[in-house]
Parts: structure tokens; sequence; C-alpha cells
């Protein structure tokens, strides 16, 4: 039998060996920042390239080329994958999103079934999915204000380019009015002379 004080002295005892215990144990390591996959991706169906930012949980991207219309997406990190959506809105169709799912395949590479969408002329739509791969420059994406800034200098350099067009053709348009004036005012001329000469050969 145990007597109340042998009890008290094994419980301190195993209160002083128990820390020592729990600080042998190895620690929980602290997760590491996912990888960044900011920069510009490059799509290989169609080789288009989109400027991408990441904050570590979202991942935002938009189409470079400004001619295709409007072409963003948003993607948020699930476990090993990217999952999201992206909003495109071509010049000559209406808008509409679709479905993506990414993962790494590879470093500098991401692969996903991304939904793609057709739209006849009619109106109806037809959707399925295609496997899509990314070729990831790493690097940090150009901040949106500068971004804001090229597009909208492109812009006007476009605009100018048309109106110099435009001022080209109405100056050709111009000229040729001109030109044709002349002509009639020409043939007028000779007309004239022409009767003239006519009834001077009456009186002689």
């Amino acid at each position: 039998m145990v007597s109340g004080r042998h009890r008290w002295f094994l419980a301190a005892s195993l209160s002083l060996l128990l820390p020592a215990c729990r600080s042998s144990e190895p620690r929980a390591q602290t997760p590491s920042r996912p990888a960044s996959y900011a920069g510009t991706w490059t799509r290989d169906t169609d080789g288009r390239a989109f400027s991408v930012t990441d904050d570590g949980t979202s991942v935002h991207g938009q189409l470079d080329d400004r001619r295709f219309g409007t072409f963003t997406f948003e993607l948020e990190r699930q476990g090993a994958f990217l999952v999201g959506k992206a909003h495109i809105k071509p010049r000559d169709t209406a808008a509409f999103d679709t479905a993506w799912k990414l993962h790494e395949q590879k470093p500098g590479a991401l692969v996903g079934e991304n939904e793609w969408v057709d739209i006849y002329p009619d109106g109806r739509t037809e959707r399925g999915t295609e496997r899509q791969v990314f070729t990831v420059s790493a690097g940090a994406a150009a901040p949106v204000d500068e971004k804001r800034r090229l597009r909208e200098e492109a812009d006007k350099l476009n605009q100018q380019a048309e109106s110099e067009d435009a001022a080209r053709r109405a100056l050709q348009a111009d000229a040729d009015k001109t030109s044709d004036a002349a002509e009639k005012d020409q043939a007028e001329m000779e007309r004239i002379r022409s009767e003239a000469d006519t009834l001077l050969g009456e009186k002689h």
C-alpha cells in the first residue's frame, strides 16, 4: 500500500519530469509561404499573355492585348489548386464567365482543365473544357496604375492614328472634288471656245 506521502512524492516527481518530456517533442513546423505565380502567364493554345499578380491567397490576371476586349481572371488557392473564374468580354459579343482550375505541373508551368464557350450568331452558347498549359515567367507584374497609364496612352495613339487617317481621307476627297470641278471647268471652256469659233466661221 502506498502512503499519502509517497503518493505526493510520486506525483511531484512526475510533475517535474513531464515538462522535460514535452520539451523533447518536435515542434510543429510553420507552413512556408506558397510559391508566387506573379509575372507573365503565356497560354500555349493561342500564345496570349496575361499580366498576373499574387498576394499569397488569391491570383489576379489580365490579358495584355486590348484589341481582344476585356479578359481577366480571379483564382483562389485551394490546397494545391488555383480555382476561380475568368471574366471575358470580347469586342463583338456579350460578356461571359468560364470556370478555371489549375495546378503546378512543374516549376514555371501551370496546367488545368479550363472551360471554353462558343457563342453563335443566334445567341446560342456551347460550353466544354480543354487542357490549357501556361508558361509562367517570374517577376512582378506591372502595377495596376502603370498598366492603366500604358493602356490609356495606347488608346490615345490609336485614336490619333485614326484621326490622322480620317483627315487624309477627307483631304483626298476634297482633292478629288477639286479635280472633278477643274475638269468640268475645262470642258465648259472648250465648249465656249468651240461655239465662238463656230459663230466666227458663220460670219465670215
